[in-house]
């Protein structure tokens, strides 16, 4: 009878109980696998023996000896029962001489008694077994990992491939082989551990019968597997695409004898579960959980004080609440294939109840020795409402860990759990953060919009004014004292409040010194980092730069240059977890609410930090809605470019034309030389957005929807002096049509703004702006 698992049990981070998985990224559950261990094999109608009672042969139809556990020299017994379990004739014992046949199925006995041969009409079975008390497996490896439902799954991670697996030496392991109830065997993980966050599992011993387990004799073990299991959807977010989700695999493999690598018997497990990713009630569940403002930013070089809040939508208040955090590597080479688990290599803090943190809980380390504490000060409970406030402290290595990732590669997430949701409070680029030790003087400091593709300036303006979806660069220049040292540039856009002080962070381009040798005083910087990659690769707003500009040398001092791009968002269905909860609930990445809502503002803020204190410049942004000047007359038209057909939708695998045409009508007229457009598409709620340029040379992107009629640049012509048209072809078959596709179109003189159009199509529907307003929809 094969090794079987007759009892599961999974027990949550609160102690709940059932006997399928459910958990959420982050989550820990203490799994049970109680095993019912037998060397047995019992005849039936689907588990046919054959018996020659001349050569004492007994032939099994489906299964091998060897696997199963018998070996060669055994003492075995066997027995004949009736059709009720009822044994018809005693036990009889013999010796195993042989292992014979290809599947190594036949066994060959010192002597058989053919009166045991069982007659199936009258459902009788025979059953044989090791006669050694005690007779158990020496050895376990248990594999694990957690595959998508509905896949047949392995044990090889979908982090880096690794399989995590741990080893059990029952043989050396005390009392062997009469364990007493209750002793423990501790698993020793072994092999490279980065397939999975930290796990560990162990195994119990009892003197319990099989009987009791559905064992048809009472012969073998029965036993508990324990394991402590981390949830590791927070490296791998895309098994939770659409409506999936992942599951728990496991081999249990036990060896007849310690060490022998053939003939192991495989108990393989693979059942769905029910298991959800952030921000999600499991995989099946109804969401019951809501964040009200999440953090607004951390520090990996100084300690961070905040608060962030969440509220209970079902009839319950909050009254459990549980936190997890991690760093999210990118780096291949950091995280995959290493020999410490993902809970040392991100610095993972697995899901906890909240008590855990009144003192301070210290993350696991990783390599360098990075980590951090995470602290709670208080958990105040209001009606439905939570509100935490926290103290986040990195140690030193932390800092200096971080301060060397690349750009975009400090990602670091902290969730919540409420009721079954793990909402992520903060999932965005660690900052730095240091005290303010003064101003940072710009020598000049300029915008510039889409038109003008350049990185530098000699002259100072201050402020600016652009619209939502506006492409824009800022260049700046500022003197450093020879022989400073410095350890970080940032440069971000955030939504600041100037009567509160508030402030979160909306992009952010950080430049770390570290590496960077001071030669005779002066630090040769010459750092790009990708910001905007949507953009043609023939527009400079690509890559922000930090270099050295000579050109602005004194005797005491060196010249140094920011280049830094930036596009003023309007994803509306994208979450910014870290705004403010006075802009609750609509906390997403469209920024044109942050610049217009009560005190609050958009601005540039630059931080050099030198000798460990932050120097700082800080210039407004002025962010103009869609469709913001009422003297222009806009529309947007869809032509099937095979027929010259205007159709209100756009046409799935087919190149149509996109013609905008945009009318004064205050009586003024368009200055041809210096006015330019563009045209957008994008799917609907969804990216990447797309874009053709009057004045930006098209990169000749074969994925490009948007291509010129002729040439480089989209079609501007000026049928009559007040009207303005923009024209392209569009390809639908380029884009995903599923959900629709949104149009925009723009117009400008030059830095002034005029207007742009939203457009809908594939259903027609009509898109309401921020201020409530349709957008032009062509017919």
């Amino acid at each position: 009878m094969p090794i079987q698992i007759v009892k599961q049990e999974f027990k949550d981070l609160y102690n709940n109980s059932l006997d399928f998985y459910q958990a959420n990224a982050g989550d820990i559950q203490l799994i049970e696998y109680t095993i019912m261990e037998q060397i047995l094999v019992i005849s039936s109608q689907s588990n046919y023996l054959s018996f020659n009672a001349l050569e004492n042969k007994i032939t099994w139809s489906q299964g091998s000896y060897l696997i199963e556990g018998f070996r060669i020299g055994d003492t075995v017994n066997y027995r004949l029962f009736d059709n009720t379990g009822a044994p018809i004739l005693p036990i009889t014992s013999t010796t195993i001489v042989n292992v014979e046949g290809t599947n190594d199925n036949v066994l060959q006995l010192t002597a058989f008694d053919p009166a045991y041969i069982p007659d199936i009409t009258n459902g009788e079975y025979f059953a044989i077994w090791n006669a050694l008390t005690g007779a158990r497996n020496e050895e376990l490896v248990v594999s694990f990992n957690f595959p998508q439902t509905g896949a047949q799954g392995n044990e090889y991670s979908f982090i880096d491939g690794e399989a995590t697996r741990f080893l059990f030496d029952i043989k050396n392991a005390p009392n062997y082989p009469f364990f007493p109830s209750g002793q423990i065997i501790n698993g020793t993980q072994f092999g490279k551990r980065s397939g999975q966050f930290a796990c560990t599992m162990e195994f119990e011993t009892t003197t319990l019968s099989p009987i009791n387990f559905g064992g048809t004799i009472n012969v073998g073990e029965i036993s508990i597997l324990r394991m402590r299991l981390i949830q590791p959807g927070v490296l791998v977010e895309s098994l939770f695409d659409q409506n999936q989700c992942v599951k728990l695999f496991t081999i249990c493999e036990f060896a007849r004898l310690l060490g022998e690598p053939f003939n192991r018997n495989q108990l393989i497990t693979s059942l769905d579960a029910n298991t959800g990713y952030f921000n999600e009630a499991y995989n099946v569940g109804v969401l019951n959980a809501e964040l009200v403002q999440g953090i607004s930013e951390l520090a990996f070089d100084f300690p961070t004080n905040g608060t962030f809040e969440v509220t209970s939508t079902n009839a319950n208040p909050p009254t459990r609440v549980a936190i997890g955090l991690s760093y999210k590597p990118l780096d291949d080479d950091y995280y995959r294939n290493k020999q410490e688990s993902q809970s040392d290599l991100s610095m993972t803090i697995f899901t906890q109840q909240d008590f855990s943190f009144f003192a301070g809980q210290p993350s696991p380390t990783n390599p360098e020795g990075a980590g951090y504490v995470f602290k709670i000060n208080s958990v105040n409970v209001i009606g439905q409402n939570a509100v935490i406030d926290y103290t986040f402290t990195p140690n030193a290595s932390f800092n200096t860990f971080m301060s060397a990732r690349d750009q975009g590669d400090r990602t670091f997430q902290v969730w919540c759990k409420i009721n079954d949701v793990n909402l992520l409070v903060y999932d965005a680029q660690l900052v730095s953060n240091p005290p303010v030790g003064g101003a940072l003087t710009m020598q000049n400091s300029q915008f510039f919009d889409h038109s003008y593709n350049i990185q530098d300036t000699n002259i100072t303006e201050l402020g600016y004014t652009a619209n939502i979806e506006d492409d824009l660069g800022y260049a700046g220049k500022f003197l450093v004292d020879n022989g400073t040292e410095i350890q970080s540039f940032t440069a971000r856009i955030e939504a600041y409040n100037t009567t509160t002080e508030e402030e979160f962070t909306l992009l952010s381009s950080f430049f770390s010194f570290a590496g960077v040798p001071l030669l005779n005083g002066i630090y040769p910087l010459n750092q790009q980092q990708p910001i905007i990659s949507t953009l043609p690769t023939t527009s400079v707003k690509r890559i922000a730069t930090l270099e050295r500009y000579p050109s602005l040398d004194t005797a005491t001092q060196y010249g140094v240059k920011i280049y830094f791009p930036f596009l003023l968002r309007w994803e509306y269905w994208l979450e910014q977890l870290n705004a403010s909860d006075d802009f609750y609930p609509n906390q997403n990445k469209n920024w044109y609410p942050y610049d217009t809502t009560g005190n609050w503002i958009v601005r540039l803020h630059l931080e050099l930090v030198k000798d460990n204190l932050a120097f700082v410049y800080d210039d407004n942004i002025d962010i103009l809605n869609y469709d913001n000047d009422d003297n222009i007359d806009s529309n947007i038209d869809l032509i099937r470019d095979s027929t010259g057909q205007v159709v209100d939708i756009a046409i799935e695998n087919e190149l149509m034309r996109v013609v905008a045409t945009h009318t004064l009508t205050n009586g003024n007229t368009w200055g041809q030389g210096s006015t330019w457009g563009m045209i957008t598409a994008e799917p609907k709620e969804s990216g990447p957005r797309w874009i053709l340029s009057s004045v930006i040379p098209f990169d000749n992107n074969v994925s490009n929807p948007l291509t010129p009629l002729t040439g480089l640049l989209c079609d501007l012509t000026f049928p009559t002096p007040d009207t303005a048209r923009l024209e392209c072809y569009f390809d639908s078959s380029k884009i995903n049509m599923e959900n629709g596709v949104k149009f925009t179109s723009k117009i400008k003189e030059r830095c002034t703004p005029f207007i742009e159009i939203d457009k809908i199509t594939t259903q027609g529907d009509s898109k309401i702006t921020t201020d409530d307003t349709n957008k032009l929809i062509s017919q």
